[in-house]
């Protein structure tokens, strides 16, 4: 954020946040900060603690996952996206869900996006490998928080 607001090309009134992984996860802490200029924040496969070889499909502590997030939701007035894809081997289709849940409980304009499968691939490369499957919500939500004409 401090680098982008020092970049001339940057519009300083009109940021959209985006990140993968665990920055997907740091995107939705930074949108909890309401920073100056920022407009929306896009989350892809957020989260942390993952290990899709010694615990396929959930966080290690998803517990304090959903607690992070409940916070964030408590403090974020930007929308948010959230993209994740059923074959995520890193958190599974229910422990998102169930993320968003909590973040959204605290009155947050958001929106979850659970993709079909990612053909070929480990799903949490959506951003990725997955481009026709996030393609139409992430327009719509770039076009809905005034970033696209309609």
């Amino acid at each position: 954020y401090q680098w982008a607001l020092r970049q001339p090309w940057v519009r300083k009134d009109r940021i959209l946040l985006e990140g993968q992984s665990v920055g997907g996860m740091t995107t939705i802490a930074a949108a909890a900060l309401n920073l100056p200029g920022v407009v929306g924040a896009v989350n892809f496969s957020g989260g942390v603690g993952g290990n899709p070889h010694t615990s396929p499909g959930k966080s290690c502590k998803p517990e304090l996952v959903t607690d992070a997030y409940r916070r964030f939701g408590l403090q974020a007035r930007v929308p948010t996206l959230w993209l994740y894809a059923r074959n995520d081997q890193h958190w599974g289709p229910t422990m998102p869900a169930i993320w968003f849940d909590a973040y959204q409980a605290g009155g947050s304009d958001s929106e979850f996006v659970m993709t079909a499968p990612v053909p070929g691939h480990d799903g949490h490369q959506l951003l990725r490998y997955g481009e026709p499957m996030w393609r139409a919500p992430l327009e719509a939500f770039i076009k809905r928080v005034g970033l696209l004409s309609p």
